[in-house]
């Protein structure tokens, strides 16, 4: 557990809707949020271990961000959204609901998060992207201008560009998309195991088989009989 410490403003800060005095979210050490910029940690949320929100970042909600995180930019985290481990969202990137961004990923750009998302490993996603309900999104993928939703997954270093990936469409290896709509169940630079086939009995050895069955009983109704 992480011993936090409730902030306060120590002066106005209008961009964010902030007047001085008014109570802020929790910091586990001072060195969390940045003195320098705008940035701010609203009543509910909460940042610890080594991670920082400078700039004119806002967490706010109940919305954490933790380890060797860092909120920079414009960017804002709300909602029930936790940003972890090494991730850096930055930019205008805007994260929202119960959206995660972990490991080594990146946010950059106009980046929107929503729903059970998840952005994890090295990927990185940029521009005007979207990114929500249940859709993951790893490896070190690379995803810019898109949008991502449903239950789909990219991985590996799949790099998808001014498109669509939706339902339960998966990319991974390095598989290459640009303009255009992927979804249903596609797979697309993934490598597909089949299962080995099961192995026919011929004609002959299910022939083989019902004769010894047929032997047998006879042998045991004869052995009744004596």
């Amino acid at each position: 557990e992480h011993a936090v410490k409730r902030i306060f403003a120590l002066r106005d800060i209008p961009s964010q809707g902030v007047r001085a005095g008014e109570l802020g979210g929790c910091l586990e050490n001072e060195s969390n949020l940045s003195h320098e910029g705008d940035c701010w940690v609203g009543e509910k949320a909460y940042v610890c271990g080594k991670a920082r929100v400078m700039e004119d970042a806002c967490a706010k909600g109940f919305a954490s961000v933790m380890d060797n995180a860092v909120l920079k930019g414009n960017a804002t985290v709300k909602g029930f959204a936790t940003i972890a481990e090494n991730a850096v969202v930055e930019g205008y990137s805007a994260m929202d609901e119960s959206a995660i961004v972990s490991g080594h990923a990146r946010l950059d750009g106009f980046v929107a998060m929503s729903g059970q998302s998840i952005v994890t490993d090295g990927a990185v996603v940029d521009g005007a992207s979207m990114v929500k309900d249940q859709a993951y999104i790893g490896g070190d993928a690379r995803v810019t201008a898109s949008l991502v939703r449903g239950s789909s997954c990219i991985e590996g270093n799949a790099c998808v560009i001014d498109s669509v990936v939706q339902d339960r469409a998966r990319l991974g290896g390095s598989a290459a998309v640009s303009k255009m709509t992927v979804g249903g169940d596609r797979l697309v630079g993934v490598e597909i195991v089949k299962p080995k086939p099961v192995r026919e009995i011929s004609v002959k050895q299910k022939e083989t088989k019902r004769r010894e069955r047929a032997e047998q009983r006879q042998s045991e109704n004869s052995k009744l009989k004596r």
